[in-house]
């Protein structure tokens, strides 16, 4: 979905970014296969999307790490270390499960927690793409810098 968002032409631009310059000359337009490679990753992104909205977190990561210590969290009212056998849930960043706990504190549910890892993908990915635009890299072809 990203991807098909940043090769959007939006007229007149909604934001004016500083590395857009003039038109994009004529060998940067994207060939046939690129566009439907893309489209095919937009497919595969709204998928993911929809499953990770209509699936519970099932994961083996899910169940053994991450969920038991939002659960532990929430019972306990405070987010201060607690006892337990597994020890990585005690020491590994915890980003993610302060936004899971968040979504499940504010739906009651743990229906929304897949968006939580969905949304930090999509989002990563798409300031990827936007970096090597911003970097004067192409969008397609080769994945190797420019060492000019």
């Amino acid at each position: 979905m990203i991807c098909l968002l940043v090769y959007r032409k939006i007229e007149p631009p909604a934001i004016d970014l500083p590395w857009k310059g003039a038109e994009e000359p004529e060998n940067e337009r994207l060939d046939g296969v690129t566009k439907t490679l893309l489209g095919v990753a937009g497919l595969m992104v709204v998928l993911v999307g929809i499953t990770a909205l209509l699936a519970p977190p099932s994961g083996i990561d899910a169940m053994v790490y991450h969920m038991p210590r939002v659960a532990m969290w929430i019972s306990n009212h405070n987010v201060s270390f607690f006892p337990t056998r597994n020890y990585t849930q005690l020491i590994y960043g915890s980003f993610a499960e302060y936004s899971i706990m968040q979504s499940i504190l504010l739906w009651g549910s743990d229906r929304l927690t897949n968006m939580v890892q969905f949304f930090l993908v999509d989002w990563f990915g798409g300031g990827s793409v936007l970096h090597r635009k911003k970097d004067g890299r192409r969008l397609t072809g080769s994945s190797s810098r420019r060492f000019d």
